[in-house]
């Protein structure tokens, strides 16, 4: 594997507890990638618009709700030998790890709350001007249960949200990696959905937890090779539908508007930020916004350019 950086090493305040954002990487820039984290890094610091947090127990699979929020923000060294913790593994990116106890509250001794446990890593994206988000990464397995009777089964699934808060949802497809043998590891590629496009912060989110219950111990998986990339979103010469075929309604309008057949559909401003969003539906309403142009820009990429008085 390849021992590089995109630019190492985002400063977070030691001994916050409280769950932060990072800065959204802007894919006009090209591809984001991460593809090494140090074990000599220091504590509170996190690759390049990443941070890492705790959460509550992921070994209880009918408890543990994996698209919660983090507990906060993780701020441990990336060399722990012990209790739940977040491991640089240099040129292998990095790993969690669970046991049955939680992290201290100074990562050396002290209280345990129930909320430090591991993990989740979280990535802010801007895909202003860009659309066919893509993300591909690495899943490994370092170590497994010293129960094979009874193993205990845990995965890492890549979820998705808009903005910087709301409901995480997983990938529809390629975003999960489960344990396997010791020493293997998988590529997963996923495309995010069409609504992801376009937007000023979208945050990406590989969260590590407990799918299988068993005995013994918790095995230790490793995240490496993020890599994400888009296209320029286009604007001249997408097709676009005939108003009188698509529309059912008058353009201008007060911002109602019915279509002649369902579409799958977001609306932008002429910013190209999405303010409605349609999904097979049939009536796009806008009324709760400024009066201009808009223009709906299909799953397929048509478009058509709305007027609201």
């Amino acid at each position: 594997m390849r021992f590089t950086f995109t630019s190492l090493l985002t400063v977070a305040a030691l001994g916050l507890q409280a769950q932060t954002s990072p800065t959204a990487y802007n894919l006009a820039n090209g591809n984001y990638s991460m593809n090494a984290w140090p074990s000599g890094s220091a504590a509170g610091t996190y690759p390049t618009n990443m941070v890492f947090h705790y959460t509550t127990d992921p070994s209880e699979p009918a408890l543990y709700d994996v698209t919660a929020d983090g507990a906060e923000d993780y701020d441990c060294g990336y060399a722990q030998a012990s209790r739940n913790r977040i491991n640089g593994r240099d040129a292998e990116g990095l790993s969690f790890i669970a046991t049955g106890s939680a992290q201290y509250d100074d990562c050396t001794a002290g209280n345990a709350a129930d909320t430090r446990f591991v993990g989740v890593a979280v990535l802010a994206l801007n895909s202003t001007g860009r659309q066919g988000v893509s993300v591909q990464w690495t899943g490994g397995t370092i170590t497994v249960g010293d129960d094979p009777a009874t193993p205990r089964i845990f995965a890492i699934q890549l979820q998705y949200r808009i903005g910087s808060s709301g409901a995480w949802m997983a990938v529809p497809a390629g975003g999960t990696y489960t344990t396997g043998a010791i020493g293997t590891s998988s590529v997963q590629s996923s495309t995010l959905p069409a609504t992801c496009d376009n937007q000023s912060q979208v945050q990406l989110r590989w969260a590590y937890y407990q799918t299988v219950d068993g005995n013994g111990t918790r095995p230790e998986l490793r995240l490496d090779d993020i890599t994400v990339s888009s296209s320029p979103t286009t604007s001249v010469g997408m097709p676009e539908f005939p108003p009188v075929s698509l529309l059912r309604s008058n353009n201008p309008s007060d911002g109602l508007f019915h279509l002649a057949t369902p579409v799958t559909a977001r609306i932008v401003d002429r910013m190209g930020r999405t303010v409605a969003q349609i999904e097979e539906g049939d009536m796009i309403d806008i009324r709760f916004a400024d009066a201009g142009a808009y223009t709906l820009i299909t799953s397929e990429g048509a478009t058509l350019r709305l007027i609201k008085f």
